[in-house]
């Protein structure tokens, strides 16, 4: 039996600060697209935020003449969100914990903890094009938070 999706999406940024806004208009399509919670719409929207941003500064370290891919499907009752920059990827386990006294007032660091909070299912691989963080929302569990 072949899997159907009921939304796809792909958009590549710039890299520049400014085109996450451009992930606004993505989110809403997805949003029309299909039967989803304000909840699970809101993690979505954050973890896709996190990432995007992570990648523009930390993975393409704001170089201008690299780009961040986003692929975004609905299949098999589960979102599929994928952010591939061309920088060399990190290492999660060498990541500060935010949690600790010493981090919790720095601007920083607290990308990849959300995500782990707000997604069913997260996987972060080097890829041909450079590093991909793969995340996956459950439309079964409509609360979707762990």
């Amino acid at each position: 039996m072949s899997k159907v999706k009921v939304f796809e999406r792909y958009e590549k940024f710039t890299t520049f600060r400014e085109a996450i806004s451009k992930l606004d208009c993505v989110l809403s399509d997805l949003r029309n697209s299909v039967e989803i919670t304000d909840k699970l719409f809101n993690n979505i929207y954050v973890c896709a935020s996190e990432a995007l941003n992570n990648a523009i500064i930390h993975g393409n370290q704001l170089n201008p003449s690299k780009c961040v891919e986003l692929y975004l499907y609905v299949e098999d009752n589960a979102i599929h969100l994928d952010i591939i920059d061309e920088g060399e990827g990190f290492d999660e386990s060498k990541l500060a914990d935010p949690l600790l006294p010493e981090n919790l007032n720095k601007e920083n660091g607290r990308g990849i903890f959300i995500i782990n909070q707000f997604c069913c299912q997260k996987n972060i691989k080097k890829t041909q094009r450079g590093f991909c963080v793969s995340m996956v929302f459950s439309l079964e569990n409509k609360d979707n938070v762990q």
